[in-house]
């Protein structure tokens, strides 16, 4: 659960701007701040030093807590505040994959300029480009949803679920007309229905290489969007059997290594409404894999993209 808002409008330092994010916990940041009393390192360095952070998201979610205190500064030089900030451009995905390292400038400047003849989204067109993975863009999408809700929580008055109100007159005496747009944030839920609990590993496995599972998983996907979505495998393989899994499901297969990865998905056949997904695994061994019964070390979310 997120830090309920701050009541000012200043950007908070960055150990809570990275917990109204979702991305470290309390307890991190009191570890953090004990290391750098000890090294002397920046707090963002120690958290990643700790494995409570990763340094691409440091490093994007710092630049991020930097430009927007050079916004409000600049606003508070015109005099007074706005009402509704526009979202500064540092929160925008090709910003953030530039601040991540996943990016040139110069592809960045190419997707854009299709973009804007095409109309096609910024990460389609990178990802078409062969600028990025599937995966590094589900991560930049991850933290601008992250970072995007550290800024609503830190109550810094930026426009974010709602589009400008415009107003048009609609002549001489006439009432005036309103539109007004809502942007509802996507989201996506999963309901393990089963998952395998333990592989077994014969010497006939060892000898051929791989072992596939007769347990599958079972899952229930929900989601308010059309758009395609992700499911992350989160791995914590201390066996040391595992080289890396083949998934296959939902007409999709992805590679993920012993300690995870994602898997893009077609949209869901039907906003809002439950689709059942199985999932097939075929798990390639290690070298020194042996037979026997290990637990089964993957477990499973998903994302919106």
């Amino acid at each position: 659960m997120r830090p309920a808002a701050i009541a000012s409008s200043e950007v908070p330092p960055i150990g809570q701007f990275l917990r109204f994010a979702g991305l470290v916990s309390s307890e991190h940041v009191v570890e953090a701040v004990r290391m750098q009393r000890e090294t002397g390192e920046k707090l963002g360095a120690a958290l990643v030093r700790q494995g409570a952070l990763d340094a691409k998201d440091a490093a994007a979610a710092l630049m991020v807590q930097q430009e927007l205190r050079a916004s409000l500064a600049a606003e508070d030089a015109c005099g007074a505040p706005a009402q509704s900030r526009p979202l500064p451009d540092c929160l925008r995905l090709g910003e953030l994959l530039l601040a991540r390292g996943d990016v040139l400038r110069a592809d960045l400047d190419q997707a854009l300029e299709q973009q804007a003849q095409t109309a096609h989204k910024l990460g389609d067109l990178l990802v078409r480009m062969g600028a990025i993975t599937l995966v590094q863009l589900a991560k930049a999408l991850r933290l601008q949803q992250s970072l995007l809700a550290a800024v609503q929580a830190a109550g810094l008055g930026f426009a974010i679920a709602l589009a400008p109100v415009q107003a048009e007159a609609a002549g001489s005496g006439a009432s005036a007309k309103m539109q007004i747009s809502v942007t509802i944030q996507k989201s996506v839920r999963v309901s393990v229905k089963s998952n395998p609990e333990t592989m077994q590993i014969t010497a006939a496995d060892v000898a051929r290489g791989y072992v596939d599972l007769p347990q599958h998983s079972r899952i229930d996907i929900q989601s308010n969007s059309s758009d395609a979505f992700a499911l992350e495998f989160h791995g914590s393989d201390a066996s040391g059997v595992i080289r890396e899994v083949e998934v296959s499901g939902a007409g999709r297969e992805a590679r993920i290594g012993a300690s995870g990865g994602m898997m893009m998905l077609a949209s869901v056949s039907q906003p809002g409404v439950a689709q059942a997904i199985e999932l097939r695994y075929r798990v390639h061994l290690t070298q020194n894999a042996q037979p026997g019964t290990y637990a089964w070390p993957m477990r499973l979310t998903a994302m919106a993209v």
